[in-house]
């Protein structure tokens, strides 16, 4: 073999090595891509749950929930990260702006994030008959024994915001205080099934964070608003509760629908509580008379 188809030879196997190289190296950026992504939704799935748990804790405490903290305080001022409430009434201040009161539950800065670094938002059913006014989540004065002792009239124990009075007077029926028509809570869809009368959300905003409340104050970008008659599905969940809200935990987007489409794509990491699940979990249900 000639000196120069000996160096030719030698110039493909280089590039062929060279292009095999880069190709191996894209395909292990992408798996690493890939594993860091599932990374940071176990980290923040595992963040969610922790505000969960404290939740239902403060609830066993405090006989009520929390309001938000005001997501536009930044860190390092004396009221970030506590609930924003007027104590007289139990009425919430920071609904528009509400994330999770890392302080108030007792939680460090990091647990009131997700794994991207951003705040978690959370609504929660408040108002005169909501879960923050003082005993809103405590119904242990209800009389969980339908039978006995009779109810002479059941309503007549309904006291202020719908709660269970407490001995002496008569007690009352938990379906009377947890009447949906009294309590209707906050509406949302779990992978398109309606679930009726949530306590709370939590949402992590997910890797695009559009909505999302950050450390120092200020709010990444909104949702991109599509053209009518289309809506953006994480849309829902950037809206403080009120009338026609309904908020939305469904699987990621797939690739159908990439991060490209951003007036489609859906990347919300939602977890909620049910007045009914909340209550049974922090032990401030009826009990029996």
């Amino acid at each position: 073999m000639s000196a120069r188809r000996q160096r030719g030879l030698v110039a493909l196997l280089l590039a062929a090595a060279i292009l095999t190289s880069v190709a191996t190296a894209l395909v292990i950026r992408q798996a690493n891509s890939v594993r860091q992504a599932g990374d940071q939704i176990s980290v923040t799935n595992a963040r969610l749950e922790a505000v969960r748990k404290a939740m239902v804790y403060f609830v066993m405490n405090n006989g009520r929930l929390p309001c938000p903290a005001d997501g536009d305080i930044a860190i390092g001022l004396a009221t970030a990260g506590a609930e924003a409430r007027t104590a007289a009434t139990g009425a919430c201040t920071a609904m528009a702006r509400g994330v999770a009161p890392w302080v108030t539950l007792g939680l460090l800065e990091a647990e009131g994030q997700d794994a991207w670094g951003r705040r978690l938002s959370y609504k929660v059913y408040a108002g005169v008959t909501g879960l923050t006014v003082d005993g809103g989540a405590l119904i242990t004065n209800c009389d969980s024994d339908f039978a006995t002792p009779a109810l002479t009239p059941a309503s007549a124990a309904v006291g202020p915001a719908f709660l269970c009075a407490a001995p002496p007077a008569t007690r009352t029926l938990p379906d009377t205080v947890l009447d949906p028509v009294r309590r209707p809570g906050l509406p949302l869809t779990d992978h398109g099934v309606a679930i009726a009368q949530v306590g709370f959300v939590l949402v992590s905003h997910g890797a695009t964070g559009r909505g999302a409340w950050l450390p120092g104050g200020g709010r990444m970008a909104l949702p991109v608003v599509p053209p009518a008659p289309a809506t953006n599905p994480e849309t829902p969940n950037t809206l403080a509760p009120s009338a026609g809200v309904i908020y939305a935990r469904r699987n990621a987007s797939d690739k159908t629908i990439g991060i490209d489409q951003p007036a489609l794509y859906f990347d919300d990491i939602v977890i909620y509580m049910t007045i009914q699940n909340l209550l049974s979990a922090a032990g401030t249900t009826a009990r029996n008379w």
